[in-house]
């Protein structure tokens, strides 16, 4: 990606589906991105949100919600590598929590792996806080399972119970 990004901000649709599977392929390691199947499902969902930044006319930063009633969780936030540390991811954060205080969500969840400290780091700057752990969650190829670290936000300004 050598475009120039526009930081819009934009609702993925059902036509983005092959090119956010490439941007999940691009921005997880092998065996961890989701299939263009995956991406449609989520995205035939009345209760999904999702929204993308893109460069070239291509999504290269992406975020998918799911919210039931006064929770929501997120399901996946994928940036391509070559347009990380540009604050996109921030930037569809922060846009996704205004549209879930719209729709008066009161608690955002998500789960990172433990072995991805900046995801952590990310998440934590952003208002997130641990409140729990699922042990060897995330299979790995050749390797030990990884443990999910669950992540809780007030959306609408409360306390985390």
């Amino acid at each position: 990606m050598n475009g120039r990004v526009d930081q819009t901000v934009r609702e993925v649709t059902l036509n983005d589906v092959s090119q956010l599977a490439t941007l999940h392929a691009d921005a997880f390691p092998a065996g961890q991105a989701w299939t263009e199947g995956a991406f449609e499902d989520l995205l035939r969902l009345d209760t999904t949100l999702a929204f993308a930044i893109d460069a070239d006319d291509r999504p290269v930063c992406v975020l998918l919600i799911q919210y039931v009633s006064d929770q929501a969780e997120i399901l996946t936030l994928a940036t391509h590598p070559s347009c990380q540390r540009q604050g996109l991811a921030a930037r569809l954060l922060a846009h996704g929590v205004k549209q879930l205080r719209q729709r008066a969500v009161d608690i955002c969840f998500l789960e990172v792996a433990e072995d991805n400290p900046g995801a952590i780091a990310f998440y934590a700057q952003s208002g997130f806080i641990q409140t729990g752990m699922r042990p060897g969650y995330y299979k790995r190829p050749e390797r030990a399972p990884v443990n999910a670290i669950l992540m809780s936000m007030p959306v609408g300004g409360q306390a985390i119970r």
